[in-house]
């Protein structure tokens, strides 16, 4: 997914365990790959609560998982940014198949979830004319 559209976006939890949106939905069909936002490494791969989960530590001290997500590289990889890391397939409660949960949490002093979307740089190109 080099593109992808977000479909429902971030809902920061007033606490650690509080009921909220921790990430943000990408629309997205089952057997798309999954790059690596950001290097870093393979953390899980596996179910949790019945859903398919793959998260990458990352090198800036954040972590990243997705759902519904399988990979074949075992835990303990190390991966490059926009490398791939898997495909969307397996079970999620998010949206079924039409999307790809991303969520995006960090170990640095307390532990809290974080907007995946303040995190992805957005670049412009400005053209300046000639003198």
């Amino acid at each position: 997914m080099t593109h992808p559209m977000v479909i429902k976006h971030f809902e920061q939890p007033s606490r650690l365990w509080s009921s909220r949106h921790r990430g943000v939905d990408l629309a997205a069909q089952p057997g798309d790959v999954i790059m690596a936002p950001a290097s870093g490494t393979v953390r899980f791969s596996g179910d949790v609560a019945e859903k398919s989960v793959v998260s990458i530590e990352h090198d800036t001290g954040f972590i990243s998982t997705f759902e519904p997500a399988i990979t074949q590289l075992p835990v303990g990889t190390p991966v490059q940014r926009r490398e791939i890391i898997g495909t969307i397939q397996g079970i999620s409660d998010h949206c079924g198949t039409s999307c790809l949960h991303w969520g995006v949490k960090t170990q640095a002093g307390e532990e809290r979830y974080a907007d995946p979307e303040s995190l992805v740089v957005q670049r412009s190109i400005d053209l300046k004319p000639e003198s």
